[in-house]
């Protein structure tokens, strides 16, 4: 009796551990999201409302830590990869109304820090453009959204300061397509974990965002085939999301 005590004590002190732990990880990750939500000039709030809402809808079946963590982390990257392919989609759209120039500024620096009201908002950009760039859903593009001209030249690398707007803003375009080809990538990535409980090829069929996906099949197989779809989900969301935000800034003006 006091033997099979012990024994559940020491699993119930075990399992506390492992809980703090993971808590202790996920609060970390959540540090971390809302330290790059304000350098990029995101919605710390409504970042946080659309990871908790993503998680709703997630199986709630136990996975491991190790688990747990990739899915939260894959689901925060989503979020925030959405928020800024809004944010760059609408400074494009500010650039292509100034001609080839930057109106009353000097040079691309003086813009942006006035339009962001962020003076390191430049350097800020091109930081997560590496990190962007450098992403596993950039890497293995579907062969229909690499050839996109606009994400061809946000291929090509980060333009000079001397780069009149024109160029600017199609690169910004690229740019916004690139980040929602990585939300929706780490979408899938939270998905995929949820149903696998873990990151390889399934051992029977799954189902990720509505679509089948045949036993052994890998993720980046199934993100080739598939991506274009989900990309083009969040496109249209973010569209819907750049026009509520013209709408309050109209009605912020009036």
């Amino acid at each position: 009796m006091a033997e099979a005590e012990a024994k559940a004590r020491g699993e119930k002190i075990k399992a506390d551990t492992e809980l703090e732990k993971q808590k202790a990880e996920i609060a970390n990750i959540y540090s971390q999201i809302q330290d790059r939500a304000a350098r990029l000039g995101l919605d710390q709030d409504k970042l946080l409302s659309e990871i908790q809402a993503k998680q709703d809808e997630l199986s709630g079946k136990k996975l491991t830590e190790t688990a747990q963590k990739q899915v939260t982390e894959a689901q925060a990257n989503a979020v925030m990869a959405e928020q800024s392919a809004v944010s760059m989609s609408s400074l494009a759209d500010r650039l292509e109304q100034l001609g080839g120039g930057y109106g009353r500024f000097a040079n691309l620096a003086e813009w942006w820090a006035n339009t962001t009201g962020n003076q390191d908002a430049l350097s800020q950009a091109r930081t997560d453009y590496v990190r962007i760039r450098n992403a596993a859903a950039i890497k293995a593009l579907p062969p229909g959204v690499a050839t996109d001209k606009d994400i061809e030249l946000a291929l090509k690398g980060f333009p000079p300061e001397t780069a009149d707007s024109q160029y600017l803003a199609s690169f910004l375009r690229g740019t916004a397509k690139l980040q929602a080809a990585e939300a929706a990538f780490e979408d899938v990535k939270s998905q995929w974990i949820d149903s696998v409980g873990y990151l390889g090829k399934p051992r029977q069929d799954i189902e990720v965002g509505g679509v089948k996906v045949p036993a052994g099949t890998t993720l980046v197989q199934f993100w080739n085939k598939q991506g274009e779809k989900f990309i083009s989900q969040v496109q249209s969301r973010n569209a819907l999301k750049k026009y509520e935000k013209y709408s309050e800034s109209y009605r912020d003006w009036e």
